[in-house]
């Protein structure tokens, strides 16, 4: 667990602060899936305020973000970081992360005067429905890449020493585990029909 890094609430308050969801958000994929706890495993990990406060940093970083003329006050901030703490706690904290920065890429609309809460909030439900999309995207991937990876361990049991070195070639190129199966598949099939082919010949010989 990666809480397991921070022996204080203010080294992890510190290191997954508001400026740094850019750096966390450009992998999305760990974001959803990665090592980062949740709300909840925070509380469990520190205590039940710390995630409320580390909430509240992000959502005072989004209201200055936003520009407008009436900000959260202190209150609002803190009814805020309470609601979805109580009601979306089992989501990790760069899943949040991502929530922030879509609001603030305007993918969400935008306050008209004042930052209004229950904008906040009620974009938070939206993103939730993205977040479970993703979620089981990178997962099923992640499944895959898992499945493939016990293929091509067997595969070195049962395959030539070529087949399993261009095997391991495409995935360290990025290749979609589907598309590696093709062409191990593929592969295998050439080799028959050359092998079939050498037989013939031996046969006319």
């Amino acid at each position: 667990m990666i809480l397991s890094r921070f022996e204080t609430p203010n080294e992890f308050l510190c290191c997954f602060n508001p400026k740094a969801q850019n750096s966390f958000c450009k992998h999305e994929k760990k974001c959803y899936i990665g090592e980062a706890p949740t709300l909840f495993q925070l509380s469990l990990a520190y205590d039940e305020r710390v995630p409320e406060i580390w909430l509240e940093a992000q959502i005072k970083d989004l209201s200055e973000f936003a520009g407008c003329k009436d900000k959260l006050d202190t209150e609002q901030i803190e009814q805020i970081a309470q609601t979805l703490y109580a009601n979306h706690k089992a989501l990790k904290v760069t899943e949040y992360m991502i929530f922030f920065q879509l609001f603030k890429s305007g993918y969400f609309g935008h306050f008209y005067g004042a930052v209004d809460a229950l904008v906040i909030t009620s974009s938070f439900l939206k993103f939730k429905s993205i977040r479970n999309e993703k979620k089981a995207q990178y997962e099923k991937e992640e499944l895959a890449r898992i499945k493939l990876m016990e293929e091509i361990e067997h595969a070195k049991r049962v395959v030539t020493r070529e087949e399993y070195e261009e095997t391991k070639w495409l995935l360290n190129m990025g290749y979609e585990p589907e598309r590696i199966k093709r062409e191990l598949q593929e592969q295998r099939l050439d080799n028959s029909k050359k092998q079939i082919g050498i037989r013939n010949n031996d046969k006319k010989d």
